[in-house]
């Protein structure tokens, strides 16, 4: 009976020692994990702020489009009030072909 005894305490000795390395193994393991995971959100934070900063730059790049659009045709309509207009020009010919009769 009692060399049943130590040889069960012995087994039970062995799988707490085998558990114990398990639960140290496991924990490093899982502070690597959550490592991991830190820097995953670190940088989908930094991601997500660029992208951001990106969407913004790409308004203020197409408002200012806009502007110099607008700029541009109010250049061009001051261009074409300054020319002078030549008789009565309805079909766009300048010269003027010559009158026969």
């Amino acid at each position: 009976e009692i060399q049943n005894l130590r040889q069960e305490k012995v087994s039970m000795e062995s799988t707490i020692r085998n558990m114990t390395e398990n639960q140290e193994k496991m924990q490093h393991e899982n502070k690597i994990l959550k490592k991991a995971v830190t820097v995953q959100q670190q940088r989908q934070t930094h991601a997500l702020t660029e992208l951001e900063a990106a969407r913004q730059y790409k308004e203020q790049a197409e408002n200012k489009m806009r502007m110099l659009e607008q700029v541009i045709n109010s250049l061009k309509y001051h261009l074409q009030a300054q020319q002078p207009h030549v008789g009565n020009d309805f079909i766009g010919l300048n010269p003027r072909p010559p009158d026969v009769f």
